[in-house]
């Protein structure tokens, strides 16, 4: 990755994380925020110069395209169990975190 394409990804994730503070509420905020968190993370270890990480990002690049049809149903399917936590019977509570 190239210096360009960080600042553009961080640009990104400041945007992500100013709609989650401002448009979010309970469970959906908590979720923007450990998303924002996770991928702050992991771009701070990509995006450093000569980054084995980057170019092993990279590499990988055309695998993650291919997945991500399936990333996302997988994704969807994550939040919707997470909400329907918040509206359950605690005895149903762990089941819908369980896939």
């Amino acid at each position: 990755m190239t210096i360009v394409d960080c600042r553009g990804q961080f640009s990104d994730i400041r945007l992500i994380e100013s709609y989650a503070k401002r448009c979010q509420h309970g469970l959906p905020k908590q979720y923007f925020n450990i998303l924002v968190y996770t991928v702050k993370g992991s771009m701070s270890r990509i995006c450093k110069k000569n980054s084995k990480k980057a170019r092993q990002f990279l590499s990988a690049s055309g695998c993650i395209r291919r997945a991500s049809n399936h990333f996302d149903k997988c994704h969807r399917n994550l939040i919707e169990r997470l909400h329907r936590i918040k509206f359950s019977e605690d005895k149903k509570k762990i089941p819908y975190t369980c896939w």
